[in-house]
């Protein structure tokens, strides 16, 4: 929705946390807010119903803090100094770093075929998402990357879709039976 908003910013270039500097600001950052928050639930149910989650739990919370930060401490130009954009990059890194940590982890104990497949994939994507990111941005003074934003974008598109997924997975498994038949 934010796209439709800050048409002065390159879909394809621009960070996707550019788009919570000015007037529509709040609106990017409630979505940090929502992705963090889903985090942190999912991570507090999974632990609950089997204690064996703990590193998976542990890893959505570091992930879901990063989102949280990210939203908390929006970004702010390259040309700001790095003290007032570093909690913004380390809320990011937390984020990214995390994230397929908890999905590559919880997808091998898994049992569902399908949808461990799906989580495995989303981990994997999202792990060399990850990396590539971590390249362009290091590289960012040197070399001007066209594709970054659409890369960053991508990836938190990955980890909010199964994000979703998941949680539409643990309420209709919670009705079944109790989330430790998901995994082995």
């Amino acid at each position: 929705m934010i796209h439709y908003f800050r048409t002065d910013l390159d879909v394809f270039v621009h960070a996707l946390s550019l788009y919570a500097i000015g007037d529509y600001g709040a609106l990017l950052e409630s979505g940090f807010y929502s992705i963090g928050l889903s985090q942190l639930l999912i991570a507090y149910i999974l632990y609950k119903q089997n204690s064996e989650l703990f590193i998976v739990s542990l890893s959505l919370v570091m992930s879901g803090a990063g989102a949280i930060i990210v939203g908390l401490f929006p970004a702010q130009p390259v040309t700001a100094d790095l003290l007032v954009r570093l909690p913004h990059i380390a809320g990011a890194i937390l984020q990214f770093i995390f994230s397929p940590i908890a999905v590559l982890i919880l997808g091998r104990k898994l049992t569902g075929v399908n949808f461990k497949r799906y989580t495995l994939t989303t981990g994997l994507l999202s792990a060399v998402m990850f990396l590539i990111i971590l390249f362009m941005f290091l590289l960012t003074s040197r070399i001007e990357f066209q594709y970054f934003g659409l890369i960053e974008k991508f990836n938190i598109f990955i980890i909010a879709f199964w994000l979703f997924f998941m949680s539409v997975k643990l309420k209709s498994d919670v009705r079944k039976t109790r989330v430790t038949s998901l995994i082995t």
